[in-house]
């Protein structure tokens, strides 16, 4: 019952896979079946485009992993507070 949904009412759905999607349609533990109606496709894509133009998607993003980043001074009292500063 994971597409007749959004076609009957129109709506998007999100559905968590039952044992039925994991032995049939092979989804994992960490995926979600979204269903979107088919009248409002272009509408989605198009703000899934737009996201992309202005850089608000997460795949811009470049990992840092730095061993001494600068730590926000908030982060910098608790690690005091707690003994982990390194001044000890």
């Amino acid at each position: 019952m994971v597409v007749v949904p959004p076609i009957l009412d129109g709506r998007y759905r999100i559905t968590l896979p039952d044992p039925g999607e994991y032995e049939r349609a092979m989804a994992e533990e960490g995926e979600i079946i979204f269903s979107v109606p088919a009248g409002k496709l272009e509408e989605l894509m198009a703000g899934l485009h737009h996201l992309e133009v202005v850089h608000l998607g997460y795949t811009h993003l470049a990992p840092v992993v730095r061993p001494d980043f600068p730590q926000p001074e908030f982060y910098r009292k608790l690690f005091k507070h707690w003994g982990l500063d390194g001044t000890e």
